[in-house]
């Protein structure tokens, strides 16, 4: 036997020399799933605090007006005005039409099937619905700045006035 042929006992193996150097495809690898483990922690952790509505939400406070103008029992019965002038209610309070109808329907099948109002299965489903959009307008902060933009307005139409 030839000192050296390789032994058929021992199998060989590769492997590659400098996978965990920086700059390595092994070492960017590594670094790319670890940065994605934490990126789907950090949505993960997201997720749970934005499943926790405060009462005063508006749309939970929308639920609750709602579970209070059901008629019936667990018939769950809404009349068409009624409903007309909750979701004129959800709209005044930022919601759109559609996000107010789906609010409306989950606890309409909730009452139906005898559920405990805005509690459990059905608050996380009301957490679903889009909450209602702020008016940039609606802070102090874009009053200032509507304010200083209608300030610039005047001042740019008072030098021009002058300057005719």
């Amino acid at each position: 036997m030839d000192a050296h042929a390789p032994s058929r006992t021992t199998s060989p193996s590769l492997r590659l020399i400098g996978a965990d150097r920086p700059g390595s495809d092994g070492a960017r690898r590594r670094a790319l799933e670890i940065g994605e483990a934490l990126r789907r922690r950090a949505v993960a952790r997201a997720n749970q605090a934005a499943a926790r509505l405060p009462e005063s939400d508006a749309r939970m406070l929308f639920a609750a007006s709602v579970a209070q103008s059901l008629d019936g029992g667990r018939a769950a019965i809404l009349t068409p005005d009624r409903r007309e002038r909750l979701v004129e209610n959800a709209r005044r309070m930022g919601m759109r039409a559609f996000d107010a109808n789906l609010i409306i329907a989950i606890v309409q099948d909730d009452a139906r099937r005898g559920g405990r109002g805005a509690q459990g299965e059905t608050a996380r489903l009301i957490t679903i619905v889009p909450g209602p959009k702020r008016s940039p307008w609606s802070s102090a902060a874009g009053l200032a700045l509507a304010a200083m933009a209608f300030a610039g307005a005047g001042m740019a139409l008072l030098i021009a006035w002058v300057l005719r």
